[in-house]
């Protein structure tokens, strides 16, 4: 009889051992699955997206402002820091990838999200590098800064280079144009011609660069002929350009104009003497007729 009790009592207390346990163990669960601070807003910011997505469209919904105050609360919280790196590359992979949610009116808030998120040059660095393996242009000029500096120089311009076909705007070729004045002065022109076509409302600054790199190294001819068919040029402030270059511009012209009236003059001479040799040839024919 004692020593049923005993096995019974040892049952009872295993059983309870065991009820311990799984609380231990649902408690873990409940603690695993408890959202970060982070996670959680961004949920919200989430749930606001998709029912913007629902609108015909996009119009001051209150969905966008709720994203900005979730936002700005977030930044100023001062709680991301403690956030886990691995939600913040998920959140910024969204955000990226999404093109900064720009179509929902978010675009503003969103990059400032990610720059507060990656704070460290090692989280800087991270971004970068993240950046930079985005088949996405748009994005890159937006981290050009970033990428310049946490990106090898030959592996960064030589990405431009190779994608000069994008519309670029005028400081990314203006900074391709620095990188290759010293290194290759022949390349840094070509691309100044291919800013040139691409970026017509700066055509101004191009030509001004460009005459600059010309003047430099004492190209005065091919300066000249610039200088000389600005008129004949299209979105450009020439008075800007009279402005940079003053004297250049004076001397230029000048010898420009001269130099064509003595072009037309000499094709004038050439042609009195084509028809002079054209009359000697058909007096010579009729007289031996």
């Amino acid at each position: 009889m004692h020593r049923g009790c005993s096995e019974g009592n040892e049952r009872i207390v295993s059983m309870q051992e065991n009820i311990d346990i799984k609380k231990k163990m649902t408690q873990c669960c409940k603690e695993i699955r408890k959202l970060s601070y982070l996670e959680d807003q961004w949920k919200m910011i989430l749930r606001g997206i998709r029912a913007l997505r629902a609108y015909p469209f996009i119009d001051d919904q209150t969905e966008i402002t709720d994203a900005w105050d979730l936002t700005r609360e977030i930044i100023s919280s001062g709680k991301l820091a403690n956030e886990d790196i691995s939600v913040k590359k998920i959140i910024t992979e969204s955000i990226l990838q999404n093109y900064f949610y720009d179509e929902y009116g978010l675009c503003d808030p969103m990059k400032e999200l990610v720059d507060a998120m990656w704070v460290t040059d090692y989280e800087r660095k991270w971004l970068a590098e993240y950046v930079f393996s985005l088949r996405n242009n748009y994005i890159k000029s937006v981290y050009g800064d970033l990428c310049r500096e946490f990106i090898q120089p030959e592996k960064y311009y030589g990405y431009i280079e190779s994608n000069l076909t994008y519309e670029y705007r005028y400081p990314v070729y203006k900074e391709l144009m620095d990188y290759y004045k010293e290194k290759d002065w022949n390349k840094a022109l070509e691309i100044a011609d291919i800013a040139y076509h691409k970026c017509r409302s700066n055509r101004t600054e191009v030509l001004i660069y460009k005459l600059r790199m010309l003047l430099d190294r004492d190209e005065w001819d091919d300066a000249k002929l610039i200088f000389g068919n600005l008129s004949r040029r299209t979105y450009i402030n020439i008075e800007q350009i009279k402005k940079a270059f003053p004297l250049e511009y004076e001397w230029a012209v000048r010898e420009y104009k001269e130099e064509c009236r003595e072009k037309r003059e000499r094709l004038r001479e050439e042609r009195r003497m084509q028809r002079k040799l054209q009359k000697k040839l058909l007096k010579e024919k009729k007289n031996n007729a």
